[in-house]
């Protein structure tokens, strides 16, 4: 049997697969959230190969149930798990470390007021509010930092699709234990009080 990895790590191969689908999930056509999944069209436990060529951009709820029916015709012994993923560290881009390490000196005092992006289709973008979130705003049961440097986060997003997969991805547990954050946040346009008791709310450019 082969040793292949069944997870496409390449950054490379990744961007690759994103741009063939042209950032949308290659079943439901939803566009593409941070945490897509690389999935085998045929699968895994069939092949024991992992080749690009061969891979489909899925968002997680489609892999989830692509993989649910397709557990229903193998035996037990060979069912891949419904939920799993990579349990390698979570390697940061180059503008997401840059960014971490300002939000750190941002924490230890440094006056920085403005930090402006530019990033690519696909480039990691909606993993820096996370990040921010994860070093910049108080963390229940954690402690509080000295002194206020954010109360909450708000998150503008082009699209009502995208506002949802905001808040989804702040309750990825990958995200979560790679970032060590507690944080949620809220969908919301324009209502009153609109993190409501959370950390912050994502809303639409309409909005």
């Amino acid at each position: 049997m082969s040793n292949q990895s069944r997870f496409l790590r390449s950054k490379r191969l990744r961007a690759a697969l994103w741009y063939a689908a042209n950032g949308k999930c290659q079943k439901c056509g939803c566009d593409l959230p941070t945490n897509w999944h690389a999935d085998h069209i045929e699968r895994w436990a069939e092949t024991n190969r992992t080749n690009v060529h061969e891979m489909q951009a899925l968002c997680p709820k489609c892999h989830y149930e692509k993989t649910a029916e397709e557990n229903k015709s193998m035996a037990t012994g060979t069912q891949l798990s419904l939920f799993s993923q990579s349990t390698e560290s979570i390697k940061l881009r180059h503008h997401q470390e840059q960014f971490l390490q300002i939000c750190k000196r941002i924490q230890a005092g440094e006056k920085i007021r403005k930090v402006v992006m530019v990033v690519t289709p696909g480039g990691g973008k909606s993993l820096i509010p996370i990040i921010a979130a994860a070093n910049l705003l108080p963390s229940p049961g954690r402690g509080n930092f000295q002194g206020t440097i954010a109360d909450k986060i708000c998150w503008i997003v082009p699209r009502l699709n995208l506002q949802k997969q905001a808040e989804e991805n702040f309750v990825s547990q990958y995200f979560r234990e790679q970032l060590e954050y507690e944080h949620t946040i809220r969908a919301n346009n324009n209502e009153p009080n609109p993190s409501k008791g959370t950390s912050g709310y994502a809303a639409t450019y309409q909005a």
